[in-house]
């Protein structure tokens, strides 16, 4: 079944191999997004406060594993299929599709860790 532009309502079978690598960037990347945020700026850190520097180098990362816990697992994906769709506009081979969708899914980790980071504002702090 088609629609009156002729366009199919599945969605192409091409980009069907870019949602699922789309979601494994989706949950790499946030491992990646709070080292580099738990070694630039402070990085909560459930049960232990915040920590930066070498330590959140160290310890942020195992951060991302409870925050899965708490729902990351729904929402890591959806970053990764977001940046997979945002990489084929610029992507100029299918090689280079896999890293334009690797790091925007990062900036979008970041963008979204940012955004847990300043949580304590409104819930008050861990």
């Amino acid at each position: 079944m088609s629609t009156d532009a002729g366009v199919s309502p599945e969605p192409d079978r091409a980009l069907r191999p870019l949602f699922v690598s789309g979601m494994l960037y989706g949950y790499v990347s946030a491992f990646v997004a709070a080292a580099l945020l738990g070694f630039f700026f402070k990085y909560p850190v459930p049960f232990r406060g915040y920590v930066s520097g070498v330590e959140g180098l160290r310890v942020a990362p195992q951060a991302v594993v409870f925050y899965l816990f708490l729902g990351g697992f729904v929402i890591l994906p959806v970053i990764g299929v977001l940046a997979g769709l945002m990489a084929t506009r610029f992507a100029g081979s299918r090689r280079s599709l896999h890293g334009w969708t690797f790091a925007l899914a990062v900036v979008l980790n970041i963008l979204f860790a940012l955004a847990v980071m300043v949580a304590d504002v409104f819930w008050g702090p861990f």
